[in-house]
């Protein structure tokens, strides 16, 4: 029974995926050099480090943030600028602006 395979090199593309908090992502990239994929039960281990890039549009950090927000507020507008986010919305008929980064550390 085939147990393991070793990759001299891994380019693995996600596509349309949505997060359990929500959020939906547009692709998920990783690549690496040399890699070891164990098939039972499923893991891939890198001999380096690899690179892993993440799009996510615009309109995605809003509709998410829409979802999860409290009662009363919405219409949520979402640019991203120089590495930070500046979320704009509603609350009854006061506007809220604020400037964020997104962080996505250890899977949280």
């Amino acid at each position: 029974m085939l147990e393991h395979v070793n990759a001299q090199a891994m380019d693995a593309t996600f596509r349309d995926l949505e997060l359990s908090v929500g959020l939906r992502v547009q692709s998920i990239r990783i690549r690496s050099g040399q890699a070891l994929m164990k098939l039972h039960p499923f893991s891939l281990e890198f001999v380096q480090p690899g690179t892993v890039e993440v799009v996510v549009t615009q309109e995605a950090v809003a509709d998410m943030l829409s979802r999860h927000s409290p009662k009363g507020i919405g219409s949520f507008k979402v640019e991203a600028q120089d590495g930070k986010l500046y979320v704009s919305a509603k609350a009854g008929i006061v506007s809220i602006k604020a400037i964020a980064r997104m962080e996505i550390e250890d899977g949280n």
